[in-house]
């Protein structure tokens, strides 16, 4: 993951976090914790580079 996508992932956890602060709903509120979580464990779970071809078999 690139300092790039790292940036992103962290600018818009605390955004969604300030959302719902802001939210007027319960559901709301929720939905922002959500993915708030959601861009979290991105930020924090190591990821493998996808495949750019299928298993190679011979």
């Amino acid at each position: 993951m690139t300092t790039h996508d790292q940036d992103y992932y962290h600018q818009r956890a605390e955004a969604e976090l300030a959302m719902a602060e802001r939210a007027k709903t319960p559901e709301a509120v929720k939905v922002h914790y959500e993915l708030a979580h959601h861009y979290l464990d991105r930020l924090n779970t190591p990821r493998r580079p996808p495949a750019l071809f299928g298993s190679v078999s011979r």
